[in-house]
């Protein structure tokens, strides 16, 4: 086997296996822990395959993802600072990238209702995204809890400011005042491991178009025990805007499929 074909499969296999430091994720976390502590992970990964189908048309795809998340588990709140950055591109033009950055606070983290307070800055050169940042705060209510498995249910309000190029390089920005709520949970499955799925619904009124601008996104993880710090996951996650602010495909997926270290 060549070289270049050797590297070829090794750069593959690191990028779907993807392994990983325990992410705290906006709504994947219910902390009950009577003390403090620091909890964190940065994860990077890289992408590098050449899939083309005749040897005239070589095209490369080449993709890098660095996460860094920081949590402080206070005696009475919970502080959650939560980054991405992505580069990717196909080798026939320049990289493009996305990226976002998340704060959380949840105060009185140990009582069954409890408020939150959160900020966003987020971009997608992919999607003509040039700006999005957001803020708001709302209540979070804890529904269920029973030793690891839990399910609570968050509803708010916040302010969005976005801004747009359309293909014709047109600048478009909107000022939105929406609702949030979302629905998550977690059930452990034992030694077998653990499902984790969070549904979000936001919407709001666009004045400048008369119009209700509503978005839902979920996701579903599934983590499968390997040991009792390795586990194998498999994460789905969709989002779906029923009226895009430019003309864009209105559902994003993604599906990825790892192994998880937990500390």
């Amino acid at each position: 086997m060549s070289i270049k074909r050797t590297s070829l499969i090794v750069a593959i296999f690191l990028w779907t296996s993807q392994l990983e430091a325990q992410i705290m994720k906006v709504d994947r976390i219910d902390v009950t822990a009577d003390s403090s502590y620091w909890s964190g992970s940065v994860d990077f990964q890289l992408d590098v395959n050449n899939q083309s189908a005749e040897e005239e048309e070589n095209a490369t795809f080449v993709g890098t993802t660095l996460d860094v998340d920081v949590s402080f588990i206070g005696d009475n709140h919970l502080y959650k600072l939560i980054n991405q950055l992505q580069y990717f591109s196909t080798g026939v033009g320049p990289f493009v990238s996305t990226g976002y950055g998340h704060f959380r606070i949840q105060w009185l983290r140990k009582k069954n209702f409890s408020y939150e307070n959160f900020a966003q800055v987020q971009y997608d050169q992919g999607r003509n995204l040039k700006w999005r940042g957001l803020t708001g705060g709302g209540i979070k209510i804890r529904l269920f809890r029973k030793k690891n498995s839990y399910v609570h249910y968050g509803l708010g309000a916040m302010f969005e400011q976005e801004r747009w190029t359309d293909f014709e390089s047109n600048v478009i920005e909107k000022n939105l005042l929406k609702m949030s709520t979302y629905f998550g949970s977690e059930m452990d499955l034992g030694q077998v491991g653990k499902v984790t799925t969070t549904l979000y619904f936001q919407t709001g009124y666009d004045a400048d178009d008369a119009v209700h601008r509503n978005r839902v996104s979920g996701d579903l993880a599934l983590e499968f025990e390997i040991t009792e710090v390795l586990g194998f996951t498999s994460n789905f996650s969709l989002q779906y805007e029923d009226k895009p602010i430019i003309d864009i495909n209105n559902i994003v997926y993604s599906i990825t499929n790892g192994i998880t270290l937990n500390f």
